[in-house]
């Protein structure tokens, strides 16, 4: 005869009978005293941070898993900045703008 136990029932018997939570490290925190607990918020830490890392190393700036496109459009608003700057210099050389006007539009251009 073969029992069919639905995760209900199952859940409810974990939570009566001191559940999967109460293993470390998510245990109490003070039961094993100070250095228990500092060593499972340091695993919990550890943990944490190997995830982050991952997540950087794969999807950040030149990650392996992140879309070329995404670092083409940052590196070419740093090229965009220079030659509206050079054309705003080549007004105001030839007069067709006045100083205050170049200050302005240089303003604009770099988002200050």
């Amino acid at each position: 005869m073969q029992m069919n136990v639905s995760l209900l029932e199952k859940f409810l018997f974990y939570s009566q009978h001191g559940g999967t939570w109460s293993k470390w490290p998510f245990g109490p925190g003070f039961t094993g005293g100070w250095l228990v607990a500092i060593s499972k918020f340091a695993f919990i830490g550890l943990v944490l941070a190997l995830i982050l890392f991952l997540l950087r190393w794969l999807f950040g700036p030149g990650g392996k898993m992140r879309s070329p496109e995404l670092d083409e459009n940052s590196d070419r608003q740093g090229i965009e900045i220079e030659p509206a700057l050079e054309i705003l210099q080549k007004r105001l050389a030839r007069g067709e703008i006045s100083e205050q006007e170049f200050q302005d539009k240089k303003r604009l251009i770099r988002n200050d």
